[in-house]
């Protein structure tokens, strides 16, 4: 089980900093038929969710 975490040849990821300094994000994409096939209960932002949403689209300009 050890050599599944053993990192001693790892290497620093070269986009690290850049990452941390920009940001990221994540983008997914569904069909047609995932978003048919989806459960609408499940799609309740919470509190949180809902100020972060409005602060990100603040920063981005976003209306």
């Amino acid at each position: 089980m050890k050599t599944h975490y053993d990192f001693s040849k790892g290497r620093k990821n070269p986009y690290a900093e850049k990452l941390k300094k920009e940001g990221y994000s994540i983008t997914i994409n569904y069909s047609p038929q995932d978003v048919e096939n989806m459960d609408r209960t499940e799609c309740n932002p919470t509190l949180d969710e809902k100020e972060d949403f409005e602060r990100y689209k603040k920063a981005s300009g976003e209306s």
